[in-house]
């Protein structure tokens, strides 16, 4: 029973991640913000520092990275890669913001110059 209860914690923790980073590689390939409820890099950044908080507390107690207990490991990994890839698109993101303003600004000023 135990055993079931720790597989599943972990399987569901392992697929929200996943789906996490699906939705953000998703959102990088479309150019556009996650979509809710996806957690931000401050949210992903929150949630790994407690697992860590929680495991170190754990983990004298044998339910860490064992057949029985947390799969530190393996969550702290694709909670990573999910970070990582926020703080692409984040950085993508602004960045397309950033030519946008400039093409904005040169359209401005090609009307402004035909205009006179």
């Amino acid at each position: 029973m135990r055993l079931r209860l720790w597989r599943n914690f972990n399987i569901c923790c392992l697929a929200i991640w996943q789906k996490q980073k699906d939705l953000t590689r998703a959102s990088m390939k479309a150019n556009i913000p996650l979509p809710d409820p996806c957690l931000d890099i401050p949210q992903i950044e929150t949630f790994g520092e407690e697992l860590i908080a929680i495991c170190g507390r754990i983990e004298r107690h044998g339910l860490v990275d064992y057949g029985v207990g947390v799969w530190e490991e393996e969550i702290l990994s694709i909670l990573h890669q999910c970070w990582s890839l926020s703080q692409t698109l984040s950085t993508q993101l602004r960045m397309l913001d950033q030519l946008a303003d400039r093409d904005g600004q040169m359209s401005q000023s090609i009307c402004a110059g035909q205009r006179q």
